[in-house]
């Protein structure tokens, strides 16, 4: 179902379709989102990591999105 260490998946898995609206961003490599948050937007980094099962793995920002406080929907930066 995942990408192996530094790959993508060979595929979206069915939760991430193409069917579902909400879903803007997949590129099925690991990795996590940090989130911040203050009074004039939210903001979203998508981090993916090169490895997991060694220390040596690199960090890399795929994607990151922000809304802006009293305008609905998400801008790509």
């Amino acid at each position: 179902m995942f990408g192996r260490p530094g790959r993508p998946a060979a595929r979206a898995p069915r939760s991430c379709a193409a069917g579902a609206a909400n879903v803007r961003f997949y590129n099925g490599l690991r990795g996590y989102t940090t989130v911040t948050l203050t009074p004039e937007h939210a903001r979203a980094d998508f981090r993916t990591v090169s490895h997991i099962t060694t220390p040596d793995g690199t960090l890399a920002t795929a994607a990151s999105f922000v809304t802006e406080a009293g305008s609905p929907g998400l801008r790509e930066v």
